[in-house]
């Protein structure tokens, strides 16, 4: 795989393509790609461009052949810079989201005949967010995920998306629903006894009590807590600034053993997060909080920036997972005092974001004001008298079963 993120293609659909395809010299074109087009289920444009990549036939080692306009592209300094940006630390890769931008980045040097995107000026960039490729066909305007990344190479290119009307996110989402998608107490304490490793343990109550998307939470380090100030100061990468989270007593102390009992220094989480999805998954359905059904459907979604269709099992009850827990910290932080504001401090989240998306948040007072009454346990006493037992008793029977955890030896 290149450094852009793009994947060559695969060997046996080209050896596949040369085996019906055959260049006529006299007219100067490739015949039989109707055929080529029907057998491999593969359209005609995308057959026209691997011809274009491979114009003197099957390579060698098509696996390794990187097209040259890829490597034209990877010399720019949107690509650069993109790299720059979006690098994993721990995989010295692309992250997810700079995958997707970086394919919109490729689009673009493409789309104006291989022209560095960064050096595009702001009538070439409303030409792309009007081109067929970019839309959403359900809404007929260009999708959402390729508008936001296109900001962003905006903002390489020196511009300030925020100051055109042209490039706003608001409207380009499907209006979401409203749903309970949030652990109630109950089934947040039944989870705490699903999780089996004790660095999942510490993630979920950082998670939950938290409020940070995944992305920030798992980089958690020993050097960005302060126990004199309750406080654990985290990155997201969503926001790109640094989000001061506070939390309890109890829970701070319960950070100070994990740490110390493994002899923690650095990163305290150093799984990824495929792994860490899986095992909140696995706790989930050992919690009895969902239940596959048994059955699938096929499902149009967007992977790595196409679109494709996805075999999906179904399921019942809540499907347990990081999301899942930021969810569950807005709807019940809600419930115990929290406003709006408060919220939106903690998760680093923008409050228009919290209430169209999330169940209950900042209704704490409109409720008391409704029925008359104003009645809660704060959360600075519902985590330690409600939650707090049940996170170390979790902890503790899964510490003396715990020998290493993803690195780190008991000390």
């Amino acid at each position: 795989m290149s450094s852009s993120g793009l994947r060559a293609i695969p060997k046996e659909k080209l050896e596949k393509l040369f085996q019906i395809v055959r260049f006529d010299k006299v007219s100067g074109k490739w015949k039989g790609k109707a055929r080529a087009s029907k057998e491999l289920g593969i359209s005609r444009p995308t057959i026209d461009k691997w011809l274009d990549q491979y114009p003197q036939g099957m390579p060698e080692k098509p696996h390794k052949v990187i097209p040259q306009f890829v490597s034209k592209y990877e010399e720019t300094q949107c690509h650069k810079k993109i790299v720059q940006i979006y690098t994993d630390k721990a995989t010295g890769k692309l992250s997810a989201q700079g995958y997707k931008v970086d394919r919109i980045g490729l689009d673009l040097f493409l789309m104006f005949n291989q022209t560095d995107p960064a050096t595009l000026d702001l009538k070439q960039f409303l030409q792309a967010k009007d081109d067929p490729k970019f839309m959403d066909r359900k809404t007929g305007t260009i999708a959402f995920a390729e508008l936001s990344s296109m900001r962003i190479i905006m903002a390489i290119a020196g511009f300030d998306p925020k100051r055109y009307k042209e490039f706003t996110t608001k409207g380009t989402k499907r209006k979401p629903q409203k749903r309970g998608w949030y652990l109630e107490e109950t089934e947040l304490i039944r989870f705490i006894y699903g999780i089996n490793e004790i660095d999942t343990l510490v993630l979920a109550r950082m998670g939950f009590e938290g409020g940070g998307r995944f992305s920030s939470t798992s980089e958690t380090a020993t050097d960005k807590i302060a126990f004199d100030m309750n406080m654990v100061e985290m990155y997201e990468p969503k926001v790109r600034q640094y989000e001061e989270r506070y939390f309890v007593d109890c829970t701070m102390q319960f950070l100070r053993q994990y740490i110390r009992d493994f002899n923690i220094i650095g990163k305290l989480f150093r799984s990824g997060y495929d792994e860490y999805e899986k095992r909140f998954l696995m706790a989930g359905q050992r919690a009895g909080l969902f239940r596959y059904t048994g059955e699938h459907e096929t499902r149009e979604v967007r992977k790595k920036g196409k679109r494709i269709l996805w075999k999906i099992a179904l399921h019942e009850g809540k499907k347990t997972s990081s999301h899942l827990l930021k969810h569950t910290f807005v709807s019940l932080s809600s419930m115990h005092g929290f406003g709006l504001d408060d919220v939106s401090e903690q998760t680093g989240t923008d409050p228009d974001t919290l209430k169209k998306h999330y169940l209950g948040v900042g209704k704490k007072k409109l409720k008391g004001l409704i029925l008359g009454k104003l009645e809660y346990v704060p959360w600075y006493e519902w985590i330690p008298k409600v939650l707090h037992p049940h996170w170390q008793k979790r902890y503790e029977q899964l510490k003396g079963e715990a020998v290493k955890v993803d690195g780190f030896q008991r000390g």
